[in-house]
């Protein structure tokens, strides 16, 4: 951000505050909402002491003045203040304090169960992984770390925790021995969970490596390569269904979602669970090739990354961003058995930004 800088038209009262990469004309309402004056601002929740409709719409600049620290605004309605640039940067971060996030490429990097949070909360932000190593090898050991964390677990149709080893009656695949393809778990809930855990108790068993694909990687791939096949991706509605005893799940979502900005950031993807809308032949033919397309990618050597979890080690995922499947294994050949659950990445965030006001 060392390119940032207000420009300020003093004559024509316009003001633009550049970021480096974008420029944006502010509105004299929007920057109105910022004012921190004791009687609009509590210093110590930082929460606004009016309602932000209650600004007049045709309020204006009446001055702008450069200064060392910003820029000294004087509005229409005689408030005054010298407005000084990082807050606004702040308010405007995409990622909202968060690192950009980026794919991985490399060798596979672990963090200390007792580290430097910092760092495996900012990997974890930027490539949507961690794999966190001496958590330990009792059951309750996931349990005891995520909450000295602070993660509430989230309980779901399977359970507040549940076991990944393989069961004579399995509700669901990953409780056999099949290998397991690219896909996302739970898009058939609502909300879908954000982030996965798993922690591994044993893996003796032939086989069984863990594999890890990146959509964002994906979706600039078929951006780039079959932009037909992206908003095919994004505009076709796909009921995901999961049943069971206890238990009969449908939600109707886009295998790729937009985030607030527009961006296609979000994957829906279960290509066990996934029945489309039945769209004319010739609509539902070019869907349907977009779907080879990105299960081809998905499950092409250029997007994944495998590797065999340890006993002690925990791995963490966004699952709205990273796909994750299961090489086939021998349960003849010795024991598999991984115990999994759900926990909120908004926490994950929340602490990565407590961590940096720590830190500095």
């Amino acid at each position: 951000m060392s390119e940032a800088r207000f420009v300020v038209n003093e004559q024509a009262a316009l003001l633009t505050l550049f970021t480096g990469s974008s420029e944006y004309p502010l509105s004299p309402i929007w920057l109105r909402e910022f004012s921190n004056a004791p009687e609009y601002l509590d210093a110590r929740t930082q929460q606004r002491l009016f309602a932000t409709h209650t600004i007049d719409p045709d309020l204006e600049f009446s001055r702008l003045t450069p200064v060392e620290q910003g820029v000294d605004v004087e509005f229409s309605d005689g408030y005054r203040q010298v407005f000084e640039l990082q807050p606004l940067i702040n308010a405007i971060d995409p990622d909202v304090g968060c690192p950009p996030k980026q794919t991985f490429t490399g060798e596979l990097k672990t963090f200390d169960a007792d580290g430097d949070d910092a760092d495996m909360l900012e990997f974890f932000l930027t490539y949507g992984f961690a794999v966190i190593r001496n958590v330990g090898t009792d059951t309750d050991s996931m349990e005891r770390y995520l909450a000295r964390k602070q993660l509430e677990i989230r309980t779901t149709n399977f359970g507040r925790l549940f076991e990944v080893r393989t069961e004579v009656e399995a509700n669901d695949l990953a409780y056999t021995s099949v290998a397991i393809g690219p896909h996302t778990d739970n898009p058939y809930r609502d909300p879908v969970p954000t982030i996965q855990c798993l922690h591994c108790l044993k893996n003796e068993a032939e086989g069984g490596e863990s594999t890890l694909m990146d959509s964002m990687e994906a979706i600039r791939i078929i951006q780039r390569e079959q932009p037909e096949y992206a908003e095919l991706l994004l505009n076709t509605p796909v009921r995901f269904w999961f049943t069971d005893v206890d238990a009969e799940l449908s939600e109707w979502r886009t295998i790729f979602e937009r985030n607030q900005f527009g961006e296609i950031a979000i994957i829906n993807y279960s290509p066990r669970l996934d029945f489309a809308y039945p769209l004319p032949p010739e609509q539902y033919r070019r869907f349907h090739q977009a779907r080879q397309y990105l299960n081809d990618l998905l499950n092409s050597d250029q997007l994944e990354l495998r590797f065999k979890l340890q006993p002690g080690e925990l791995m963490i995922f966004d699952n709205r961003r990273m796909l994750h499947g299961r090489t086939e294994f021998d349960p003849a050949s010795g024991a598999r058995h991984l115990r999994g659950c759900y926990v909120d990445i908004d926490a994950m965030r929340s602490a990565y930004r407590i961590s940096q006001r720590n830190r500095y």
